[in-house]
């Protein structure tokens, strides 16, 4: 029993390191690469993929989600893996037309040729992580590192080339970033060989109807994540965008801590709602102060460091950047409270009732940053994610309140 503990903590921790020091990885590189190209060279890069990856809600369509519940209780999670690929790349076809067409009709400042591929880099990343999530449905975590850590850290060296050889083209730098992701995505297919067996993949069919409640949540976390980014590319300058791109990315890597804490609790807390009345014990009490400490930790660590962090990597010429993650920082108190919330939502059942706080914050993130982002810029953008993660919590505490009255 002992050696299970260990060896399932071990896992979780392996799986917990890579996903951290990739995301570490990620951070880096979007810090090197807009020290190199600078705000309107970076703003430029930053705006088409943002563009894109706001609609990368239809390109997945709710199946990672649904595999990560389904493909747990299926004997050979690597065949329904493959089927989900082959539908993504259905979807590809005419997501990649769809998106295109809406940039070009409105005549974007974003070249056509940069933004296919960054749809293409997109749609290749995204097929990527269904076979991280089939990995880690089979707890092959040893793999799931090696995948995480070579696909990220070929993105850095490839950049670190290019920087080494005085490129500034921002074309470039994505078709290296294209390139990296293909080799790693060529590497997964390999190792998890998901289409193997094809006929097996019939025998679990995936339907609409239990898609539409994970599409949603896609949806509205789409919309709170890189509204702001897409938005300041939409209504502000290239400019705008790389002062602001920076400190986002900081703020998204670091995420990573609270989130991986969040999926350790689910199991935790649903075992005790199932063998207990009165939900909140002791160790749901020290998990959320646990949380709400790490929360106040980060906050302060950016806040006081963003000063010396940003200026001296990037340059002076992102000071504004400095004063931009100082802005953002609360948000990762916010979260982290958020995430333990939503642990007890979703154990508790109530993954449903968990679309109405979204889509309140989702729809207040849009509306204010329509609102605020032709006044006050990025600062605008900093103003909205806040206020839209202070309402989401709210929503989240709300329910947990329901919870506990419903229970006793």
């Amino acid at each position: 029993m002992i050696k299970r503990i260990i060896s399932k903590g071990w896992g979780l921790t392996e799986y917990t390191f890579s996903a951290t020091i990739s995301q570490g990885i990620m951070m880096l590189y979007a810090l090197i690469l807009a020290r190199h190209l600078g705000p309107q060279g970076y703003g430029y890069y930053a705006s088409g993929y943002s563009l894109i990856g706001l609609w990368t809600f239809i390109l997945g369509f709710g199946m990672d989600t649904w595999y990560l519940q389904r493909g747990s209780v299926e004997r050979h999670p690597e065949h329904i893996a493959g089927k989900i690929l082959k539908n993504k790349f259905l979807i590809f076809l005419i997501w990649a037309p769809f998106v295109l067409g809406i940039y070009l009709f409105r005549k974007s400042s974003i070249a056509p040729l940069f933004l296919f591929i960054c749809a293409l880099d997109i749609w290749w990343d995204n097929s990527f992580f269904t076979i991280i999530y089939g990995l880690n449905i089979q707890k092959r975590y040893s793999k799931i590192t090696i995948l995480l850590i070579f696909s990220r850290l070929g993105r850095l060296i490839g950049a670190l080339i290019l920087v080494w050889q005085n490129i500034y083209s921002p074309l470039v730098f994505a078709l290296c970033r294209l390139l990296f992701t293909g080799i790693s995505l060529s590497v997964a297919l390999a190792i998890f060989k998901p289409f193997q067996r094809w006929r097996l993949a019939r025998q679990v069919p995936i339907h609409l109807k239990e898609l539409i409640p994970f599409v949603l949540s896609e949806v509205f976390v789409q919309i709170y994540v890189v509204a702001d980014v897409s938005l300041l590319s939409i209504l502000t300058s290239p400019l705008e965008v790389g002062l602001y791109s920076p400190a986002s990315s900081v703020l998204s890597a670091l995420f990573i801590i609270p989130n991986t804490i969040h999926l350790a609790l689910i199991p935790i807390f649903s075992r005790k709602i199932s063998v207990q009345r009165h939900f909140f014990d002791r160790t749901v009490f020290i998990s959320m102060g646990g949380l709400g400490m790490l929360g106040l930790l980060l906050t302060f660590g950016v806040g006081l460091g963003s000063k010396w962090l940003i200026s001296p990597i990037l340059g002076g010429a992102f000071e504004e950047t400095s004063n931009l993650l100082l802005l953002l920082s609360p948000i990762l108190f916010l979260k982290s409270l958020q995430y333990g919330l939503a642990a007890i939502i979703v154990a508790s059942g109530w993954q449903k009732h968990r679309l109405i706080p979204q889509a309140l914050a989702a729809t207040a993130n849009l509306g204010l940053n329509l609102l605020l982002i032709p006044i006050y810029g990025a600062k605008g953008a900093a103003l909205t994610y806040n206020f839209s993660e202070l309402l989401l919590l709210t929503g989240y505490a709300l329910l947990v309140i329901l919870k506990t009255r419903t229970s006793v």
